[in-house]
């Protein structure tokens, strides 16, 4: 687990997946020892995005630090999103993020901490460099990234989104 000011990021395991593919928020909130609200994701393609996490945290092996997180307020505790990475860094140690909060949470600091919290387990484990994607406008997740210090580096189709901002964060 890591912590910021205001949240747990907490790894994914085996007995979450589980929760997870069963519609289980009970048992879910249980295992996370928080408040687990029906709309704690509201991510449109989540049940699809759930399928690739978990294979992805399958491949990993013993190194699942790669993996996907929870976003847990911690003076509420609530699950209030998810963040994580799309895998483990490439032949160029750069790994990629992505992150959803739900908009109850959003305008408040926590995607930045959430962020900063990923971006410094990044770093700590040997990744040279970061890279995200966001909508191809000006939004807040962009915002975020910006406030981070990612730097915008142009648009890129992206095969399941389209048209896509690429950000990149350089290892100091």
């Amino acid at each position: 687990m890591t912590e910021t000011p205001h949240l747990d990021i907490v790894p994914f395991s085996e007995p979450h997946f589980e929760a997870i593919f069963s519609n289980d928020n009970i048992r879910l909130g249980e295992l996370l020892k928080v408040e687990t609200p029906n709309n704690w994701t509201t991510f449109a393609e989540a049940k699809e995005a759930v399928h690739f996490l978990y294979q992805t945290f399958k491949s990993l092996g013993d190194e699942r630090i790669w993996g996907s997180y929870f976003i847990i307020l911690r003076n509420e505790r609530t699950l209030i999103g998810t963040g994580g990475f799309k895998g483990k860094p490439d032949n160029d140690n750069q790994v990629e993020i992505g992150y959803e909060i739900n908009p109850l949470y959003r305008n408040k600091g926590f995607v930045t901490q959430a962020v900063q919290a990923l971006i410094e387990i990044a770093f700590t484990n040997n990744a040279q460099s970061i890279k995200a994607h966001t909508l191809h406008l000006e939004s807040p997740s962009s915002k975020v990234l910006k406030k981070c210090g990612f730097t915008f580096k142009g648009t890129i189709n992206d095969t399941d989104d389209g048209p896509a901002w690429c950000w990149l964060l350089q290892k100091p």
